[in-house]
């Protein structure tokens, strides 16, 4: 944990500063007051610097099963931003608020703060602008604004740990220019079983996520036993099983069309995905969805090796995978651009444009 937060300190060198603060003691002096925080209008990147190296690296490895993957070997997680104070102190009253909003209209994120309880902000959007102030009562002591920089992984923290391998699909830039939209659709492990989620975890994804759908594609042999989501019966479970190796079968092209589907309503957002691992099953469908979404096919690609990260190495090479690819390929003329492809395939199993059109309403930001 040291040698990790210690490089998390050199990699952000350039964005953290030390602000120099005179404030007025119980007697009237001027105390020096010090705070480690994100430089004015620093940018900042939630994913470590050689995140794109170590998926080319991780990938490579062999798959094993997961008792005998070292559960402490993950790197799917974001990282953090740091807020402390290095010396002096703050009223007793002191809070740190983060915002998106410059005016702090909609406080997003509120901490007490003082020299006694440094603040560790993480689950924070990608290509964002960011305002913070340090308030004590109704006078603000320091305001600063930093971004997030654009074009890595969204990976979300859970309290207790699970489930793993969670991420954003938004934040992506697609062909035309645009983004897909954040905090709408989540990806990651199951949450019953293998990577049981703590009551920390379940009021996160609640409160914090807001997540209203759990769907999952697991098979019937693994959820015979589960009558309602692990959120709990206020979160919409919707099962449907998947096929990654097998999944150009008629009743494989309903589950395949019905899950597409599932995104055309608004009502079910935002929504939490996933298979066991959410690579395979899970990953199939965020291809669709990002092509869907007129998504660069690398970033794509890109996104399906990112499960590499946690515990699963996956190659975009993959044989069922690659296979997979070229079957809905081959249902277009040559030359056909991958995202036309998808759809393309999409419609041939019933997908209609209606839909199409409504997933691209709610998951392209205006």
């Amino acid at each position: 944990m040291m040698i990790r937060f210690k490089r998390f300190v050199k990699f952000l060198t350039c964005a953290l500063t030390l602000l120099q603060l005179p404030l007025l003691s119980g007697s009237g002096s001027v105390q020096a007051l010090e705070i480690t925080a994100p430089a004015d209008k620093a940018k900042i990147s939630l994913m470590r610097q050689d995140w794109q190296k170590q998926i080319d690296q991780r990938k490579r490895r062999a798959i094993k099963a997961l008792d005998k993957v070292d559960m402490n070997d993950r790197l799917d997680l974001p990282e953090k931003i740091v807020f402390a104070v290095k010396s002096g102190s703050l009223p007793t009253d002191a809070v740190l608020e983060i915002t998106r909003d410059q005016g702090f209209v909609r406080i997003c994120r509120s901490f007490p703060f003082s020299e006694k309880s440094p603040v560790e902000v993480a689950n924070l959007e990608v290509g964002r602008t960011y305002y913070w102030q340090i308030r004590s009562g109704k006078k603000v002591l320091l305001s600063r604004s930093f971004s997030t920089l654009p074009d890595t992984p969204r990976f979300i923290a859970i309290p207790g740990g699970n489930p793993a391998n969670v991420r954003d699909l938004g934040g992506k830039r697609t062909l035309d220019g645009r983004r897909t939209a954040q905090s709408k659709i989540y990806r990651g492990t199951e949450m019953h079983n293998l990577f049981p989620i703590s009551e920390a975890g379940i009021k996160f994804m609640l409160q914090d996520l807001k997540i209203k759908s759990d769907l999952d594609f697991r098979y019937p042999r693994e959820i015979a036993k589960y009558t309602q989501s692990a959120l709990g019966k206020q979160v919409k479970w919707v099962t449907i099983p998947i096929n990654a190796y097998k999944s150009f079968t008629p009743e494989q092209n309903n589950y395949f069309r019905n899950a597409i589907k599932f995104f055309a309503d608004p009502a079910h957002y935002p929504i939490y995905m996933h298979c066991s691992g959410g690579v395979d099953r899970t990953g199939e469908i965020a291809y669709l969805l990002n092509m869907i979404l007129n998504v660069d096919e690398e970033t794509a690609l890109l996104d399906y090796e990112a499960s590499s990260l946690s515990f699963f190495p996956r190659k975009r090479s993959i044989p069922y995978f690659a296979r997979w690819r070229k079957t809905i390929a081959d249902m277009s003329p040559a030359g056909t651009p991958p995202q036309q492809q998808a759809i393309n395939y999409l419609k041939k199993i019933g997908v209609t444009d209606e839909d199409i059109k409504s997933i691209r309403n709610i998951m392209l930001e205006k």
